[in-house]
């Protein structure tokens, strides 16, 4: 499996039904893959719990210093999934896009991400939130 792909630098996903549970196996697969680039997990069936997961695989090892590219749009998160994605920021200098429509963050969850983009010194280039809960509040804080 992916697991013995030692070049793999992109992984689609995607409209797949791909849960907490795979999220995590996901995450023991790819423990070695430090030069990822590319992860697509859009339209499955990951929530609070499996971002969190993803997360911390994304903070805790040196693969996320090469993430460009991280799609999570169509998920089941919110405003923890948000939180516990954005705890993972710092570790991802290169990623310039971050797609994350069609789940439920609302503004507290808009918030801290906002707050860990600015904090990254780098700019994303293509950053997608539509389709959440995000109101005025969440809005005045993706302005900065």
């Amino acid at each position: 499996g992916i697991a013995h792909c030692s070049a793999l630098s992109f992984l689609a996903l995607g409209n797949n039904s791909v849960g907490d549970a795979s999220a995590a196996a996901l995450v023991d697969a790819m423990k070695d893959k430090k030069q990822l680039t590319h992860l697509d997990l859009e339209a499955n069936a990951i929530t609070d719990r499996g971002v969190k997961t993803l997360a911390n695989m994304i903070a805790s090892r040196v693969g996320g210093r090469a993430l460009k590219s991280l799609s999570l749009e169509d998920n089941k998160f919110g405003d923890d999934g948000a939180t516990s994605l954005a705890s993972a920021l710092p570790e991802c200098p290169e990623l310039e896009e971050l797609y994350l429509s069609g789940n439920t963050i609302g503004d507290s969850g808009v918030a801290v991400l906002a707050k860990a983009l600015m904090q990254r010194g780098k700019k994303l280039e293509e950053c997608s939130l539509e389709e959440n809960a995000i109101g005025d509040e969440g809005f005045r804080c993706l302005l900065g």
